[in-house]
């Protein structure tokens, strides 16, 4: 029987605590705030992957989405060529990096 400890639940269960949360001397428990918490923290334990930004003032909690098509004015179809989804924290410029090194 595997210990609980090891089990994946268990472990982002107690990632989200000790990202959340501090242990007092006391034993109490005290919610950490704001700049005690970073970006990478988990957002929610149904998806561990998503991260926290706030761009131009605006709150963002999840993915950033770079889509990329095809623009010919000519033709009145235009067809996405490239989807990238990444962690919410990355800079929309790191699209662009990737994007030439594609």
């Amino acid at each position: 029987m595997v210990p609980e400890s090891d089990n994946a639940h268990y472990q982002t269960l107690k990632r989200v605590f000790d990202e959340q949360y501090k242990i007092l001397n006391d034993n109490k428990i005290e919610i950490n705030h704001g700049k005690e918490i970073t970006a990478k923290s988990i957002q929610s334990p149904y998806d561990t992957e998503c991260d926290f930004r706030i761009k131009t003032g605006k709150k963002t909690k999840g993915y950033s989405h770079n889509i990329t098509e095809t623009c010919d004015s000519e033709n009145v179809v235009n067809l996405i060529t490239d989807v990238q989804t990444t962690p919410a924290t990355q800079a929309d410029n790191e699209f662009l990096e990737w994007a030439q090194n594609y």
